[in-house]
């Protein structure tokens, strides 16, 4: 049984050994800078469609990458401006609005980043026009309801430096009025 296991080291064991782990940490970190790299590209690309007002193309980006700083956010964002600008105002006034207010609503009230003055004037137009509708008889007054039994709700955790984005989903009570 004597030389079996082997209980010392040469050199050329040792430096074979130090040349694959320093490759294997080398390719390591390569792939996740240039995979970090893509991802905020993709970002910034996202931004720079919502800067265009090109709703659609913005949404469709961030939904396709990974949860990077307020993606989720924007996403949302760019999802309701979609469906103010692509669906017909008759189509807008008989659901009462609600897909748009679902989607500013699950943007959390504590977000401050680069579109919170664009989200802000959404909110304020969405609920005017909808009170409009209300005046007007085309929206019932008593409530605002949602379409199925969950809703969405991203929340922001800041962890030092970074804010970190989650989402939770919540069951919503289907309301009537009962004249």
């Amino acid at each position: 049984m004597k030389g079996v296991f082997r209980t010392s080291v040469d050199k050329a064991d040792f430096k074979y050994t130090l040349i694959i782990i320093t490759a294997l940490l080398f390719f390591v970190g390569a792939v996740y800078l240039s995979t970090n790299v893509m991802v905020e590209n993709r970002y910034q690309k996202a931004v720079a469609r919502l800067k265009e007002e090109k709703w659609e193309e913005a949404a469709l980006i961030l939904s396709h990458m990974p949860n990077h700083k307020d993606g989720e956010i924007l996403k949302r964002y760019a999802l309701a401006r979609d469906e103010m600008e692509f669906k017909s105002q008759p189509e807008l006034v008989e659901t009462g609005y609600v897909t748009v207010l679902r989607l500013l609503y699950e943007i959390p009230d504590h977000y401050q980043g680069d579109f919170k003055e664009d989200i802000d004037r959404l909110k304020v137009l969405v609920l005017a026009k909808r009170e409009q509708a209300i005046k007007e008889g085309a929206v019932q007054p008593h409530f605002l309801y949602f379409d199925d039994s969950s809703v969405q709700k991203v929340y922001a955790v800041r962890l030092g430096d970074k804010d970190l984005f989650y989402e939770r989903s919540y069951l919503v009570p289907n309301f009537e009025v009962l004249d």
